[in-house]
């Protein structure tokens, strides 16, 4: 879950630290992952893209491509359906991806704004 605008930004209600490990993946795996993006807990929102009245998030991970396969629990239109390592998601959004875990070694995940992804709205995945 993607929560946050500012310098009060989190993944799953914490932000980054070095030395932690948030998710573990076997090598050669396939999972779905769930991703949201919250405005849970926010007050004053600023006016988001598409006629959005809030925040909106684009989710990045590295080391993997994935698909996406649903969108709010509906299929996703043709532009949506390719390999991908970044999604858009305004608030309240939730989709759904499916990756196989290729590589070996330590991972961050994060959104793709800079100003989140420099004030801790990062996590880090390791594939053995």
């Amino acid at each position: 879950e993607l929560e946050g605008m500012g310098y009060h930004v989190s993944i799953n209600g914490r932000q980054m630290n070095i030395g932690r490990i948030d998710e573990y993946a076997r090598l050669n795996a396939v999972e779905t992952w769930t991703v949201k993006s919250s405005t849970r807990g926010m007050m004053g929102m600023m006016r988001g893209m598409h006629g959005s009245s809030g925040i909106f998030h684009n989710f990045h991970a590295h080391g993997i491509h994935f698909q996406i396969l649903e969108r709010n629990g509906s299929p996703v239109p043709a532009n949506e359906r390719g390999w991908k390592d970044t999604v858009f998601l305004l608030e309240n959004e939730t989709v759904k991806l499916i990756t196989r875990f290729q590589y070996r070694g330590i991972f961050m995940y994060h959104c793709h704004i800079l100003e989140h992804e420099d004030t801790g709205m990062m996590g880090q995945f390791k594939v053995e």
